[in-house]
């Protein structure tokens, strides 16, 4: 994703986003924004960290680390294109 990420910076202009490897979710700042399918309010544009995965959810416990959701839209998405959809939302 990172090589994506670098390629579509130079095409486009965009400022390039950091992509973090997955790590465990104690890792992660507590002001990150999490990617919720329960979640009702978009993502902001803007500067931020958005924790999207892993793949079948996290539990409630670790989701209850980040007061602040955003809905990527109406269907659950995967990994790969849930970042790209938050990075383009973050971009808009």
């Amino acid at each position: 994703l990172e090589k994506l990420a670098v390629a579509a910076a130079k095409q486009s202009g965009a400022p390039l986003m950091k992509i973090h490897p997955a790590r465990p979710v104690e890792e992660v700042p507590r002001d990150a924004i999490l990617a919720a399918p329960d979640a009702t309010e978009p993502l902001p544009r803007g500067d931020g960290t958005v924790l999207v995965g892993p793949e079948g959810g996290l539990t409630a416990e670790e989701a209850a680390r980040f007061p602040r959701r955003c809905t990527l839209g109406t269907t659950i998405l995967r990994i790969d294109t849930a970042s790209i959809a938050a990075a383009a939302r973050l971009l808009a």
